[in-house]
């Protein structure tokens, strides 16, 4: 009874890390998922551990029953689950960064230390949905400038045997591609010929003359 009233009292007094600690908790979770895959069950606990004492407090955890480890870090997880849908998750199937420092702390506080100029506990403090935001925004600002340095480039033309040019626009990241729904077909709507542009007309993606 008194376990159960100190771990209520514990729940009621944590709350949502900030970005910094938000990272180092999201690196300890896919060391979990990793050592999971990969059946290292001592790794594992240790993991859940050390997950536990960054987020709640530093404790003899591995003490605890297993059934409470879980339960904790299941509720922990829960705490600090981004509250929107983030679209920049959806390519999570994709190849993971290289990391100079093994920490995704160092790479997303440089990102935003070029792009804004803040210093490192200003980033530290970020609250995890407006970072997670800002970060989507400046991926998406680098991807715009890139697509446009793209089309600039003669790589963006590809010829066939007779000489004529393709447009090959640039591959974007899953998480920028339309997703299944979201984009509806276009009805096909007739135009009289008497509202057509008058001379040639040359369509771009055909290479076909009207």
């Amino acid at each position: 009874m008194l376990f159960t009233i100190r771990r209520w009292i514990r729940k009621k007094l944590i709350s949502r890390a900030k970005f910094k600690k938000w990272l180092e908790l999201e690196d300890i979770r896919s060391q979990i998922k990793d050592a999971i895959d990969q059946g290292r069950n001592n790794k594992v606990a240790s993991l859940l551990c050390s997950y536990l004492s960054i987020a709640i407090c530093r404790g003899k955890w591995e003490k605890l029953p297993w059934e409470v480890v879980l339960t904790e870090y299941s509720f922990v997880v829960n705490l600090h689950t981004p509250s929107k849908d983030f679209r920049i998750f959806s390519g999570s199937s994709e190849k993971k960064a290289f990391l100079v420092n093994d920490s995704s702390w160092y790479a997303w506080a440089n990102m935003f230390s070029a792009e804004y100029g803040w210093d490192l506990k200003y980033i530290a403090e970020l609250d995890i949905d407006d970072a997670i935001s800002l970060i989507q925004e400046i991926l998406y600002t680098e991807q715009i400038q890139k697509e446009w340095e793209w089309t600039l480039s003669e790589r963006a033309i590809q010829y066939d045997k007779k000489g004529k040019g393709k447009f090959l626009p640039l591959d974007k990241p899953k998480w920028l591609l339309p997703i299944k729904g979201d984009v509806k077909e276009l009805p096909k709507i007739k135009i009289l010929k008497s509202m057509l542009p008058s001379g040639i007309v040359i369509r771009w993606d055909e290479n076909v003359k009207y």
